[in-house]
């Protein structure tokens, strides 16, 4: 055995430590200036980039979906709906 070998599996550990924090708080910083929407999959309504899905200026909605959206948010409002109900309505 080596004797350099559990040093070297030791930096290698504290290395992938260290890039995986890096990672996480510069992905956090990119959510907190509005440069990364914090979804992995578009949600309904919605479309975007397919080369940039996560870029919040390439984002648009999708009409078609949106006006879907929007009947639902008039049946919770207007008529009072629960999830459940508006649930109901959406399948019939």
């Amino acid at each position: 055995m080596n004797p350099r070998q559990p040093l070297c599996g030791a930096v290698a550990e504290y290395e992938r430590a260290l890039t995986a924090d890096r990672t996480r708080r510069g992905r956090l910083a990119k959510l907190r200036a509005g440069q990364l929407l914090p979804w992995i999959h578009t949600p309904y309504g919605y479309r975007g980039d397919p080369q940039y899905p996560r870029d919040p200026a390439r984002l648009r909605i999708e009409e078609s979906e949106a006006s879907v959206i929007r009947q639902m948010f008039r049946w919770s409002a207007e008529e009072g709906l629960s999830i459940h109900a508006i649930a109901a309505r959406l399948r019939q």
